[in-house]
């Protein structure tokens, strides 16, 4: 089967190729309660969006490089260094168009006065990690082993012949001839 017949990039099925998008040029001081409840606004209660991962940026990095771009006289530089980021999965192809057109250009004004536009484009790495996690089988058993019951009792017959007093032992007198 070739690409043109169904598989999508790196052996995935074409159906779930872009599905996966990054958001990226969000401002540093963007904080990810923010943005999800802008996300939220858009997607609402219908379950396109099925994962999403914020990566917050790094202000002193954006100021460094806004500034060394300037004194090069590079409007644009590496003007992504150290802005936010996030990776999101949405449900099917058509919710990925309409986050595109929500998102894509749209401007983030800073306090400062620094504009952002967001970017979305296709993550490059189409894959998520698994919400679900294996339980451990020995979880919560360790009461019933065998091995820690006799060390168990072990603990117990050595504090117990710690807590008995030695038997008495008789004092006996000086004696006469040795110094004091």
């Amino acid at each position: 089967m070739t690409e043109s017949e169904g598989q999508g990039q790196g052996g995935q099925p074409s159906s779930t190729v872009g599905l996966k998008v990054v958001v990226r040029m969000l401002p540093p001081e963007l904080t990810e309660d923010v943005f999800r409840k802008q996300v939220e606004d858009f997607a609402g209660d219908t379950g396109e969006v099925q994962w999403m991962r914020f990566w917050r940026g790094d202000l002193q990095r954006q100021q460094t490089a806004s500034s060394s771009a300037r004194s090069r006289g590079d409007a644009s530089g590496s003007a992504s260094e150290g802005c936010s980021r996030c990776y999101v999965k949405l449900r099917d192809h058509e919710a990925a168009r309409k986050f595109h057109g929500a998102f894509h250009g749209h401007a983030y004004v800073t306090e400062r006065g620094y504009e952002f536009r967001a970017t979305v484009s296709v993550a490059p790495n189409q894959r998520c990690p698994k919400g679900r996690k294996k339980r451990d089988p020995k979880e919560n058993t360790i009461e019933k082993d065998g091995d820690y019951k006799r060390f168990l009792a072990s603990l117990e017959e050595d504090s117990s012949s710690q807590r008995q007093p030695p038997p008495p032992q008789q004092q006996q007198p000086p004696s006469p001839s040795a110094p004091p």
